[in-house]
């Protein structure tokens, strides 16, 4: 019985994985745009990151633009200072940052200040195909971990269901021992019912003789003179 409880599990697992891919299946949208950042209206990019929250986001941001040895200060608005990323531009880049928390995801609002100008697909389009990357590969690499998460947290689930199935499946195979047991005790007392009611029977038959041997002893008694 185990056996099949535990392939009804893997099968709610996949089954319920696959359906959330389908049913709950959400894009990485980047776009181009301009918007007050950093010390201005500048452009900049706005990255939908579906599943992921923002504390998560904005700590492993934090954590790569430091990996460019960036100076980073701030959390839901960072700026990194002297970012060198060789792919974008030989010289150091201030990368500014924004974060906001949305129904089933995180947006960023990302804006790279190259030194005079910022990052824009019309004046800095092999630039702009980095950067691009940089933030898709981030994106996908965040919308994946906290799906990951939310697939353990939910197998955890399941799994505390098939310990209570075992649990309780143990119980009721023990109860169904003891009930074979206490079958087999209950037959046998009734059998020893009968026979100590047989004896019964045959100890008053027993007792009435011994009465008229007593009775008899009595009279012998009475008859002396």
């Amino acid at each position: 019985m185990k056996g099949v409880v535990n392939m009804f599990i893997n099968t709610l697992i996949v089954f319920f994985i696959f359906f959330n891919s389908i049913v709950h299946s959400q894009k990485i949208i980047i776009k181009d745009d301009e918007q007050t950042i950093g010390n201005g209206n500048n452009s900049c990019f706005i990255v939908t990151i579906p599943e992921a929250k923002q504390k998560d986001v904005l700590q492993a941001w934090k954590k790569l633009t430091k990996s460019y040895d960036a100076k980073v200060k701030g959390d839901n608005e960072q700026f990194a200072d002297n970012a060198i990323i060789k792919k974008i531009s030989e010289n150091p880049i201030d990368i500014y940052s924004r974060f906001e928390e949305m129904k089933n995801g995180t947006i960023m609002i990302v804006g790279f200040d190259l030194g005079g100008a910022y990052l824009n697909k019309k004046d800095h389009s092999k630039q702009y195909k980095e950067a691009y990357d940089i933030l898709y590969n981030f994106a996908k690499e965040q919308a994946i971990e906290a799906i990951n998460t939310q697939i353990n947290e939910q197998e955890k689930i399941i799994k505390n269901y098939e310990n209570e199935i075992n649990d309780k499946t143990k119980k009721i195979n023990n109860l169904e021992e003891d009930i074979k047991k206490w079958t087999n005790l209950i037959e046998k007392a009734k059998k020893d019912i009968e026979d100590l009611k047989n004896e019964v029977e045959r100890l008053k038959q027993e007792k009435l003789k011994e009465i008229e041997n007593l009775k008899k002893i009595n009279e012998k008694k009475n008859s002396i003179n």
